[in-house]
């Protein structure tokens, strides 16, 4: 009995974060979550672009979403109802959802996005007729709907931390919108993710903790942040993984969430990190694990399958797979 009631004090100090993914229908954006249940209709502009790619002489379909339209921390940004003017034409309006697909905040002017421990980035573009001639960003709190501070760039706290630009200088703040590591002469940086920020001072990018210490010194050319406890970056001509000690490794297969595709005759499937075949059925592409799921291409159709090879839900149906494919050049 005392071990099921530490193991729902557990659950209620660590909830489990809900992930919402997209499908489309035409250029249409819509959500399903991990079992394949609609959570948000197809209805909404994300401002989607579908692009074809080749692998071996097979061409295959594939989309890119602005961030702000990838769900995360529990909430997405979507395009909702434009507003017709008879002066300014159709005015935008921006609606952000939780994992519900209920709004958090319904039809803003200004773009409301990247919730994360309590804040949310807020983008105020200026225009005249319609036509973008500036933009300033600061920070909404989602409870009290007060605005913080402006920027000319924000990003989405992360480990308590956001990276911002102001008068053309990075620097990271905390949540009280003060400005730490005030020693480090940033010239580009990367939001802190489990726990190290890369960072670009001179030339070089290296990586810094939460305390502003550097973790890994500057000795990169590019760097990415951490993922899975490993980052990609650009040491002389090569892109390498390291570990957060710096060490790069020397892993062949790139893992992630525990397995790693392969290709076998000409199609691919997921190993273990045994090189045990993890998933029967052999796809003709495939990408890694991201929050559970994965996307797969098969027989003209774009869809997600968890980490038991089962079919979630369709991305692409094949009847818009094949129209793309047609079409795209």
């Amino acid at each position: 009995m005392r071990l099921i009631i530490f193991l729902f004090f557990i659950l209620l100090i660590y909830p489990s974060k809900a992930q919402l993914y997209p499908i489309f229908e035409e250029k249409n954006i819509g959500y399903v979550d991990s079992t394949g249940n609609i959570v948000i209709p197809c209805k909404y502009d994300a401002e989607v672009v579908f692009y074809k790619f080749n692998i071996k002489n097979k061409y295959f379909i594939d989309f890119t979403i602005p961030h702000w339209a990838y769900f995360k921390n529990n909430s997405v940004t979507l395009k909702t109802d434009k507003f017709s003017s008879s002066n300014a034409g159709n005015i935008v309006r921006y609606s952000l959802f939780d994992d519900k697909g209920n709004p958090i905040i319904s039809d803003s002017e200004d773009k409301i996005y990247g919730l994360s421990e309590g804040f949310a980035v807020c983008i105020h573009y200026l225009k005249t007729f319609q036509k973008v001639y500036d933009s300033s960003y600061s920070y909404i709190d989602i409870e009290s709907k007060k605005k913080h501070f402006k920027y000319e760039f924000a990003t989405s706290f992360n480990d308590g931390f956001a990276l911002v630009i102001e008068n053309d200088e990075y620097y990271f703040i905390n949540k009280n919108f003060e400005k730490v590591f005030k020693e480090l002469k940033i010239k580009d940086a990367k939001n802190f993710l489990e726990d190290l920020a890369a960072v670009k001072v001179d030339t070089l990018w290296g990586f810094i903790d939460k305390n502003g210490n550097w973790a890994i010194e500057p000795k990169f050319k590019l760097a990415n942040t951490f993922n899975n406890g490993k980052a990609k970056v650009l040491l002389r001509n090569n892109f390498d993984y390291i570990d957060k000690n710096g060490k790069i490794l020397e892993e062949e297969l790139n893992f992630s969430e525990g397995l790693a595709i392969i290709e076998q005759n000409g199609k691919y499937v997921f190993v273990d990190k045994n090189n045990n075949i993890a998933i029967e059925d052999k796809f003709d592409y495939a990408s890694n694990f991201e929050n559970g799921l994965a996307k797969v291409w098969q027989k003209n159709e774009l869809y997600y399958i968890n980490q038991k090879g089962e079919k979630i839900h369709s991305i692409l149906k094949p009847t818009l797979y094949e129209k793309l494919l047609k079409n795209i050049k």
